[in-house]
């Protein structure tokens, strides 16, 4: 599922409709984990797309440094 994920993080447009519904299945640790690798700017605009509750979550997992 990640490599699927990437790949559609890397089109442009980002197509939200295919994308959301699979970051909102993962888990948030494997969400945070997937931010690791990428992009500060690409992290911005895909935390936005997760639900207010999984964003939460996530942020939890996000190293300090980062969340700021």
């Amino acid at each position: 599922m990640n490599n699927e994920i990437l790949s559609l993080i890397e089109e442009n447009p980002i197509p939200v409709a295919k994308l959301r519904p699979l970051l909102a299945s993962m888990n948030a640790v494997d969400v945070a984990a997937l931010f690791a690798d990428m992009d500060r700017d690409k992290v911005v605009s895909i935390f936005r797309l997760l639900p207010k509750n999984m964003a939460a979550e996530v942020f939890a997992y996000i190293e300090p440094e980062e969340q700021q």
